[in-house]
Formats: C-alpha cells, sequence, structure tokens
C-alpha cells in the first residue's frame, strides 16, 4: 500500500527551500551593509551630524529590501504543461 507522498522529490528536503531563501536573504544583507557602510561614509565626509540617521535610516531600509527581493527571486516559478496551462 503506498501513500500519496512516497516517490516526491519536493518531500524528501523540506528545509531545503527555506535554507536556500535564508542563504539568498543573507547574500543581499551583506551586499546591503557594505552599500550603507559607503554611502555613511560619504556622508560622515560632507556632514558628520547627519551620518548616523541616515546609515540607520539605510540599514533597516536595507533589511526590508533584503528581504522583499529573496522572497521574489526563490518563489516556486509556473511552468506551461503541454496542454499551456500554467501549473505549480
Amino acid at each position: 500500500m503506498t501513500h500519496g507522498k512516497e516517490g516526491r522529490g519536493d518531500a524528501i528536503q523540506p528545509w531545503s527551500g527555506i535554507v536556500w531563501i535564508l542563504t539568498i536573504y543573507v547574500a543581499l544583507m551583506i551586499v546591503g551593509d557594505v552599500t550603507d557602510y559607503l554611502i555613511g561614509l560619504a556622508v560622515e565626509h560632507v556632514w558628520p551630524e547627519a551620518s548616523l540617521p541616515i546609515f540607520l535610516g539605510l540599514y533597516f531600509l536595507f533589511l526590508w529590501l533584503a528581504w522583499v527581493a529573496a522572497v521574489k527571486l526563490t518563489e516556486p516559478r509556473k511552468t506551461a504543461d503541454a496542454n499551456g496551462a500554467a501549473s505549480d
């Protein structure tokens, strides 16, 4: 007697999707942090008092943008079957 989930490749590694989205998120956060640091450094040379608020604002903006981008980059792609209908 076979159960419905046997033989499904996606049921073998349920954590792989979570690990992949977190990997993408961390990579995007590293890029965002470096960008934020460089912008904050440039602002500090021009206007030292504004560098901390700008750095913090950009840091939280990059946190949000990195998460949104990671979700978009890792969402499942829809493929067309033989009938032309989209399926997950």
